[in-house]
């Protein structure tokens, strides 16, 4: 391996270079005071030939750099850098200087650290400004880490956005277990506070607060320039209390699953913006404001799809004309399906509390609900829950397939199948208050005993693509086909164990000094398949009787669904097998869900008979 150290600003007295002499990398270490040992250690380590490590240490590390440059070089070919945990271990921008540029082919991973207060800036009239914490055009991971205070100001630039990331068409990013805080964008441009995608991405267990940016906080897509490829997935996260801004604005393909968008405040979709393809599952959109579509705004020629969801509390503001117009969902011009949601306790000051449907053009603008509950709106008798305003088209838009709950006063015309209900009821008889039912990591609405959304056999639990529905928004199975995202009987699913040994059932010798692998299965559905790798909530896994913690994680796919099961490693003696012990029990918990106790079969071996 070859450094040349002729550019290296003083890195002999910043950074300490180790060498591996078995695979040929190098690896640097940051101790606070000195300034630029970022800058220092990435450009030494862009002229190595394999993967480089960067480490920092407890502390705030400063950059400083001109306005217009970076705070570390571009990066080339493979760097991770790593801190001592994101609650401790600060890189500060100082708001001179943004912070990464990932050169395409290459790759940076982010573990584990704070990248704080980096700045752009424009310079030149007409600049289109990108990525204040990164602008990534390779491949990048992010991993426990907090990006907080960064920024992009002073730009009238429409397409300006992606303050903490920004991921360019062609590149990949995923994030997982980190916090986006306190990001903006200037008011004047695109949006994506937090994050601009215009690739892959995809995000899962992390957290937005406290963001700003007017057309989004994560935006999905350039308007007029996404294509096939703009994908963003969001997962099993937490989207809140933006100070400006729809929670996600997506011109793309957008699957969110598992996640709450709450307490945002946009002008057209105070929860989602959608101009693509959405998916919503198991999610919530709720307490969000916009001055139409208080939930979600779908845009023209836009499709969204709800499964096992709730949108609740939602609320379109304004008095004036085109203003205060769909407390929950306003479509455009669009198509939205809901199967088996819940619209509940939606407001809007002139009209459509739960769906406002808006047709500018005969033949769309259409709304289609089937096993869904559209209840307690309590302002129903100014403002009707259902709202359909289309011009020069006077056939219904807003379309109740089958088998849906609603209220006598909601202006809804219900289907054959539909059971209309008084609005005074609905929290005495139809659903209990919003809450985190059983588990769930989404609030939503328990079916109250003896409700009319409970067992109703009529229902083929379906969505509208024809794909069975087999849990609900907690992610429990469904034993019948109860109305709403929650079904009142669901039972959770039984985790599957497998011993990584020999024989049936597999033998262990009690007390051994050696190791046993132990796997969680995955589990395949048609809508939401478990993955124990990204589902299990690892720091609560305890095995047999004397609680062994696992030592060690990794992944394979050992049942052949292509999806990869979590194998854990443990220390036998750690376990508490006796001899004669024919099985041995693992508990634990689903990430923000109910604790669960699965066991499997073995047998003993190596134990002396009195």
């Amino acid at each position: 391996m070859k450094i040349t150290t002729s550019n290296l600003c003083g890195l002999a007295y910043l950074a300490i270079v180790i060498f591996s002499s078995d695979v040929g990398a190098a690896e640097f270490t940051c101790d606070p005071g000195p300034q630029n040992c970022l800058y220092d250690s990435v450009a030494a380590a862009n002229q190595t030939n394999e993967a480089d490590v960067i480490r920092f240490t407890a502390g705030v590390h400063h950059s400083t750099a001109l306005v217009g440059t970076r705070c570390a070089p571009h990066i080339v070919g493979d760097i991770t850098i790593i801190g001592a945990g994101n609650t401790n271990t600060y890189l500060d921008a100082q708001g001179s200087c943004p912070f990464f540029h990932v050169n395409s082919g290459s790759s940076l991973t982010l573990r584990d650290i704070v990248a704080a207060n980096g700045y752009l800036q424009q310079l030149d009239e007409g600049e289109i400004l990108y990525g204040a914490g990164v602008y990534n055009e390779g491949l990048l991971r992010v991993e426990r880490t907090f990006f907080r205070g960064n920024s992009i100001n002073e730009n009238l630039g429409p397409l300006t956005a992606g303050a903490a990331i920004y991921n360019a068409h062609g590149a990949s990013t995923y994030v997982s277990d980190s916090q986006f805080f306190d990001n903006s964008v200037a008011r004047e441009t695109y949006g994506g506070a937090a994050i601009l995608n215009h690739g892959y991405m995809r995000v899962t267990r992390s957290r937005f607060y406290e963001n700003n940016g007017a057309a989004g906080i994560i935006a999905n897509g350039i308007l007029g320039l996404a294509d096939g490829a703009t994908t963003l997935i969001v997962t099993d996260s937490t989207i809140e209390k933006n100070i400006s801004g729809t929670g996600i604005s997506n011109e793309g393909r957008l699957l969110v699953e598992r996640t709450i968008i709450r307490d945002g405040n946009g002008i057209q979709g105070g929860g989602i913006y959608n101009h693509g393809i959405l998916t919503v599952r198991q999610s919530t959109l709720l307490r969000n404001k916009a001055v139409r579509g208080g939930g979600i705004y779908n845009a023209q020629e836009a499709k969204s799809t709800f499964i096992n969801s709730t949108i609740s509390q939602n609320h379109a503001r304004g008095e004036l004309e085109g203003q205060g117009i769909g407390g929950g969902v306003f479509n455009r011009d669009g198509t939205v399906y809901l199967a088996n949601a819940t619209i509940a306790e939606n407001t809007a000051q002139r009209s459509g509390a739960a769906i406002a449907v808006n047709a500018y053009a005969s033949g769309t603008a259409f709304v289609y609900v089937k096993r869904s509950l559209i209840v307690g709106h309590s302002n129903s008798a100014e403002v009707l829950p259902c709202f359909d305003f289309a011009f020069g088209d006077n056939n219904a838009k807003i379309l109740l397939v089958e088998h849906n709950v609603i209220s006598e006063d909601s202006n809804c015309t219900p289907s054959a199948t539909d059971i209309v209900v008084d609005e005074a009821t609905t929290f005495t008889e139809v659903i209990a208050p919003l809450s985190g039912y059983g588990g769930g990591r989404t609030p939503t609405y328990a079916l109250l005993p003896g409700s009319p959304a409970i067992d109703d056999e009529g229902s083929s639990c379906r969505d509208f693509a024809g794909a069975p529905i087999v849990i609900d928004q907690r992610g429990n199975v469904r034993t019948g086909c109860d109305l709403g995202s929650v079904d009142s009987t669901a039972v959770i699913p039984p985790i599957q164990l497998k011993l990584k040994l020999a024989g049936n059932p597999p033998a262990i010798q009690p007390n051994s000094t050696g190791t046993v692998d132990l796997a969680i299965l995955s589990r395949v559905d048609s809508i939401n398949p478990f993955r124990p790798v990204v589902d299990v909530d690892r720091t609560s896994l305890r095995l047999g009787s004397a609680g062994a913690v696992p030592y060690r994680f990794f992944s394979q796919d050992l049942n052949g669904d292509n999806i990869a099961d979590l194998v854990m490693r443990f220390r036998i003696a750690e376990i508490g097998i006796a001899c004669g012990d024919t099985g041995i029990e693992l508990r634990g918990s689903i990430i923000n869900r109910a604790a669960f106790v699965a066991s499997t079969a073995i047998r003993t071996t190596g134990c002396t008979l009195n």
